[in-house]
């Protein structure tokens, strides 16, 4: 009986630490997506002449990406 508890704890916390790789796998992909958009949407704002969007654009891209590089995933 105990054994069986064992083995599902081990097998739980597998599942577990997996949701949490495919979770941080998916963040970093939509995160990388988002950059991406805001620095297109900024050259594409740049090429038709608004510049102070672009510049919006770009401050944003830069600030968010500063700030998550600073703070990290867990905001230590």
């Amino acid at each position: 009986m105990a054994e069986k508890a064992q083995d599902h704890n081990i097998s739980m916390d597998v599942k577990v630490v997996e949701a949490e790789i495919k979770d941080r796998q998916l963040g970093m992909v939509l995160g990388f997506l988002a950059l991406a958009g805001l620095v297109g949407l900024a050259t594409y704002a740049g090429m038709s002449g608004n510049n102070i969007l672009s510049g919006l654009l770009l401050a944003a891209t830069v600030v968010g990406s500063v700030v998550a590089f600073i703070k990290g995933r867990n905001g230590s």
